[in-house]
């Protein structure tokens, strides 16, 4: 892994180009119809709210990484259910950019006690809860939701583009 992380990163700094980097992102509700997030405390999203989901490792498919990232940031073990969806996602932070490919899927919990793990606190939210936008949701993460559950379309892929300020992320595009 080590080795892969590193020769990612030369490539990039050689070439001057930005690889995106394949994530798997989990829509999982539990028998009340409430979806599970996790509070970030690592990573590009410290302190904000976001759907569970991380890095695609190497000879890894979609479904298999969406699994196993729910089991190691909630302890909940899940199943595929489907593929929802693509977002290309472009974060700029100061002079960094990086580039994901979000790869939005659904899965089922086999049981609904989640854990804080690693990456941070993982609770239940109502929709109610998730509409009223209190929650301090990770920008792009909110419209994924919007558009993928609480007011879901035909469409099945979105360009995004975040900044980020001192204090905030901000959208500046997404469709």
């Amino acid at each position: 892994m080590q080795k892969s992380f590193l020769l990612d990163y030369f490539t990039r700094k050689i070439y001057n180009f930005i690889m995106p980097v394949s994530v798997a992102i989990a829509f999982v509700k539990n028998s009340d119809d409430e979806l599970l997030l996790i509070r970030r405390v690592r990573g590009d999203y410290v302190g904000y709210w976001g759907l569970p989901g991380g890095k695609i490792e190497d000879n890894e498919h979609i479904s298999e990484s969406a699994v196993r990232e729910i089991i190691e940031e909630t302890d909940v073990s899940a199943s595929f259910l489907k593929y929802l969806g693509t977002v290309s996602e472009i974060l700029r932070s100061g002079k960094t950019t990086k580039h994901f490919l979000l790869h939005i899927v659904e899965l089922r919990a086999n049981h609904f006690r989640a854990k804080e793990q690693n990456e941070g606190e993982s609770r239940w939210f109502s929709k109610e809860d998730i509409e009223s936008w209190e929650i301090k949701i990770i920008p792009s993460d909110k419209l994924i939701i919007r558009n993928f559950w609480l007011a879901p379309t035909e469409k099945i892929y979105f360009n995004c583009k975040m900044r980020e300020t001192r204090d905030k992320l901000v959208i500046t595009y997404f469709d």
